[in-house]
């Protein structure tokens, strides 16, 4: 295909006729969370007999570790699977969820009485690494995956402690021992905190008639003088009371259930706000809006197909299958439906585009200075990352764009600029007047289906898999002020093992899929040889990257390789 600006092409009736079938094929509509969403998914961008294939893959691993568990009672059968696989591919991928998790009544609404009843559910599947490290005690592992881990996007950096955090110079110094103080981590910047306001007095679900919790903790971090980040303490509610205290780290036992009240907090962050929300939902205003307004005969359009890959069909899926009524997000998350939604839209509406970019999202958090914070993988990996994305993209436009004015005139970008920061859509939109400006934005919206859908999506499996670890919701109310807890209050706050198996299988299915690479691109896409050069630097760029990634990770305590480009996919797809 020939690839015009608006101002060059030498068809501009038909232009206009081709914009309108695109804005007729992708329109909107607000009925899932008030959002938009496309109308109706397009023929040419439905799910694949390569998709199904990969999805049906990821279901006979299911199938095959469900028949090795001991405490389970499944079907002797391929669980229906032959009967799906012979529909059509779309169709067969969106019954795909709803049917495995129909079974799920094949194990107890109880918890295990032993922790080992959790892992007895991973039966032949990959051990995630938090079960081969066994690392809820760890408090190193609990303060890594503030940084690495699948949420590594709470942690900010502070001067001082808020007003609704009481911990005092003693505290601090009882926390962390040795000759630290709080004055001298203020001081120098050492100090880190994680909030959760946003599930503050959250209603939560049901689940077999037991309630579900979910805590609104504060977290504070320090780090000290080996430069590890370490916890300091904890609060698991916003306001501050005697039945509300700071839990330390010689609390024993409670101090186990607090840090699993932060984890299972970090596990909604991730499925109903980081996931979902700013990943998902976001992706699908960006796709219609660029296939409404851009031509298909427009170069940035063009650029961005392949980045498109699949996701309006996955989003799909999520609508019918993720976040419905009875869906595995109102199943298996804290929250009520009502309530979920209500912090997607909240945390959706807060975001603005003109600071989302990698760099500048880390400074507004405080996080950005590496002398502030010397291992913060999840930066150290992602800046570079974004950085190239952003040298590919501005080479790429640079191409077609011969100067300022030529953003400046471009009738279609300045028609997807209002319409992205429209109603409903992104805020805080920047100025496209520039070729700078124009390959900063799209470059922050290529590393948000990128680089951090890829840390959000794929680190669900080895840190949230196995529910000690991180459980997507409590089944009990957490340490008690005044009482010495026992093992057995902890495990009552753990999920019972038919919710720990449906997260582990959602993971599983969400964590194993695979099928394009950024930086590759289907042959002949680009057939303007004045591409290549841009092209080809970016993919050096990209080997590059993944080099110097690995010998970070070297020497490291634990790995980080979700931003490793060859692992990294071009679009959202799961």
């Amino acid at each position: 295909m020939r690839l015009f600006l608006p101002q060059d092409d030498p068809n501009p009736e038909g232009r206009v006729h081709a914009r309108r079938d695109q804005a007729n094929a992708y329109r909107y509509n607000r009925d899932t969370l008030g959002m938009l969403f496309a109308t109706h998914v397009p023929l040419h961008e439905q799910f694949d007999p390569r998709y199904l294939a990969a999805m049906m893959q990821n279901a006979a691993d299911i199938v095959k570790n469900r028949a090795s568990q001991s405490v389970a009672t499944w079907p002797k059968d391929d669980h229906g699977l032959a009967g799906l696989a012979a529909r059509a591919p779309h169709e067969a991928v969106l019954g795909l969820a709803r049917h495995l998790s129909a079974t799920t009544g094949h194990l107890p609404e109880r918890q295990p009485t032993e922790l080992s009843g959790y892992a007895d559910l991973i039966a032949t599947l990959p051990k995630p690494r938090s079960l081969a490290h066994g690392g809820f005690d760890d408090d190193l592992f609990f303060a890594w995956q503030q940084v690495a881990g699948a949420t590594p996007i709470n942690l900010r950096g502070v001067d001082a402690l808020p007003d609704n955090f009481p911990l005092d110079a003693a505290t601090f110094a009882r926390a962390v021992g040795g000759n630290d103080t709080l004055d001298a981590a203020r001081a120098e910047g050492r100090l880190f905190l994680s909030d959760y306001a946003m599930f503050d007095r959250m209603p939560t679900g049901q689940t077999a008639g037991k309630p579900r919790y979910l805590w609104a903790p504060l977290a504070l971090f320090v780090r000290t003088a080996d430069g590890a980040l370490r916890p300091v303490g904890i609060q698991l509610e916003q306001r501050p009371a005697k039945d509300n205290p700071v839990w330390l780290p010689g609390d024993g036992l409670a101090w186990r259930m607090a840090k699993t009240a932060v984890q299972t907090a970090d596990m909604n962050v991730n499925g109903v706000v980081a996931h979902f929300g700013l990943c998902h939902a976001v992706t699908e205003a960006f796709i219609c809006a660029s296939h409404r307004q851009l031509a298909p005969s427009h170069p940035l359009l063009h650029l961005l197909l392949p980045h498109f890959e699949y996701t309006l069909a996955v989003n799909e899926r999520a609508r019918t299958s993720v976040v419905n009524t009875g869906g595995t997000q109102d199943t298996l998350l804290a929250g009520t439906r009502e309530a979920d939604f209500e912090v997607t839209n909240r945390a959706v509406a807060s975001e603005r585009w003109d600071r989302a970019g990698a760099r500048a999202e880390l400074a507004a958090r405080g996080v950005d200075d590496r002398r502030r914070l010397p291992v913060y993988p999840f930066r150290d990996d992602g800046v570079p990352l974004a950085d190239a994305i952003h040298r590919w993209v501005e080479g790429y436009i640079r191409v077609y764009y011969a100067s300022d004015d030529a953003v400046r005139t471009d009738a279609e970008v300045r028609a997807w600029a209002e319409e992205l920061g429209g109603p409903g859509g992104f805020h805080g939109m920047p100025k496209l007047d520039s070729i700078a400006g124009l390959a900063g934005f799209t470059g922050d919206v290529l590393f948000r289906i990128t680089g951090l859908h890829a840390v959000i999506n794929y680190a669900g499996w080895d840190f949230a898999s196995w529910a000690p670890s991180m459980p997507s919701t409590g089944f009990g109310p957490g340490p008690v002020a005044g009482k010495a807890p026992t093992e057995a209050d902890w495990l009552a706050m753990l999920p019972p093992l038919s919710i720990a198996n449906g997260l582990l299988e959602m993971l599983y299915f969400l964590g194993q899929t695979r099928l394009n690479r950024l930086g590759e691109y289907p042959t002949g896409h680009f057939d303007d040889p004045r591409v290549a050069p841009a092209l080809v630097q970016f993919q050096k760029d990209l080997a590059a990257i993944g080099r110097d990634s690995k010998a970070r990770d070297a020497a490291r305590p634990w790995s980080f390789p979700y931003l490793h480009p060859e692992l990294l996919t071009a679009s959202i797809l799961v």
